[in-house]
């Protein structure tokens, strides 16, 4: 540019990158000048229009060559190998900036998936915002969040307007091996229309139906996905085989559940199926784990007072029994993440707080080191380098910088 130059001008081409104001600003003054005399003769109107115009070309020129500068890939290229010779040369600062980010990503990566899959994933089935645990309770006794009975069970299967429920019970059984050894299984009996109630169905073959917790057919099995895997190689042909227990009894698997059942359910590798549980010697005791689910247009508030009416009936029944006891509903998403939800928002946010203390350690070392060459920046500035060319090469020093330790943190995190 000329000493000419209006200073307005001047000011506008400061947005161009210095490399391009060097090759072409002498032209672009005298193009400007001849059109500002021009638009002279034409009168005020005419200038103003000039300035608008050239300030919009200029934003224009300068947002184009600017990109074009810093998405050059032989440019980052040669950024990228003098940036890496720069870190070679000072070893301990590259360390420690480092697995200091490793430390900060690495320890957010492994909550974070732990949050992810505990709190943000949703639970398995369908509409599991309709889904409550179901207890009894007899408080002036102390009984709290307790069982429910096979024989009550029943009557709110059959009776309920509000909701449908059902039940399991876990157990400790032995299976026989092919090898004909015996093999510890944990057992998870249930009614007919647990799996339904869940909205879960079966990764092969099918669920429970309700002829089969009437006893006229032999009772069924399911398995879980794990036994399927370790102890039939999962076996795609399994629902034509038998699950074989001590005494020689037999019952034929027809389905294999997924893997993410006991999320809601407890642990256990064999399902079975209660036949005739209104049979039951101890149809009257409490000992069942129930669970209900809320009818579409219900409400929770009117599936308790339900309740409420049931329990009174019960106990007009067979006060003996039932008389002091009364009911009682969890959400099914509380009830699985207990405690946990609190414990993990906290572990949550302290590895949050790693990670703003990991990146305010490596911003004091990178200020630290840049400090340390403001020398070197200054001669490649009275060098000629330009400033966006200077700030692309510190950028891509933090770029390998952060390169390392985000590969860092998913090895630790994985770890």
């Amino acid at each position: 540019m000329t000493p000419g130059t209006p200073r307005l001008l001047r000011l506008l081409m400061v947005v161009l990158p210095r490399s391009f104001r060097d090759r072409f600003g002498h032209e672009m003054n005298a193009a400007f000048e001849a059109r500002l005399s021009e638009a002279r003769t034409q009168g005020a109107a005419a200038v103003a229009g000039l300035w608008v115009r050239t300030t919009v070309d200029l934003l224009h020129t300068a947002a184009a060559e600017w990109v074009e500068l810093a998405a050059s890939p032989r440019g980052w290229w040669s950024d990228l190998r003098v940036s890496a010779r720069s870190l070679r040369r000072s070893p301990g600062f590259a360390g420690v900036a480092a697995v200091t980010i490793a430390l900060g990503i690495g320890a957010n990566t492994a909550v974070f998936s732990v949050v992810r899959a505990v709190l943000l994933q949703p639970l398995p089935g369908e509409r599991v915002d309709e889904l409550h645990r179901l207890w009894s309770n007899h408080r002036q006794v102390g009984q709290e969040r307790y069982f429910v009975s096979p024989a009550n069970l029943l009557a709110l299967q059959r009776d309920a307007q509000t909701f449908d429920a059902a039940a399991w019970l876990s157990s400790e059984g032995t299976i026989v091996g092919d090898d004909g050894l015996p093999r510890r299984v944990t057992n998870l009996a249930t009614t007919a229309r647990l799996f339904d109630l869940l909205g879960i169905d079966a990764h092969l073959g099918r669920v429970f139906a309700p002829d089969d917790a009437t006893g006229s057919v032999a009772a069924p099995v399911l398995i879980s996905w794990d036994l399927w895997q370790t102890h039939f190689g999962a076996d795609p042909g399994i629902l034509d085989r038998t699950l074989d227990f001590p005494g020689g009894f037999s019952a034929e698997i027809v389905g294999v559940l997924p893997s993410d059942v006991d999320v809601v359910l407890p642990e256990a590798e064999v399902y079975g199926v209660f036949a005739n549980l209104d049979q039951h010697p101890s149809a009257s005791a409490r000992w069942l784990n129930a669970m209900l689910r809320v009818r579409s247009g219900e409400s929770i508030e009117t599936v308790d007072r339900e309740l409420a009416v049931f329990a009174r009936s019960f106990a007009e029944a067979n006060g003996a029994l039932n008389a002091g006891w009364a009911y009682e509903t969890a959400s099914l998403r509380d009830e699985v993440l207990g405690e946990a939800r609190g414990a993990l928002r906290v572990l949550w946010a302290a590895a949050a707080l790693v990670l703003l203390i990991a990146c305010a350690n490596v911003a004091n070392l990178v200020l630290g080191r840049a400090e340390a060459r403001e020398r070197q920046v200054a001669l490649r500035s009275a060098l000629g380098a330009a400033r966006g060319r200077i700030l692309r090469l510190l950028a891509a020093e933090s770029a390998i910088l952060v390169g390392l330790g985000g590969l860092g943190g998913l090895v630790m995190a994985w770890l």
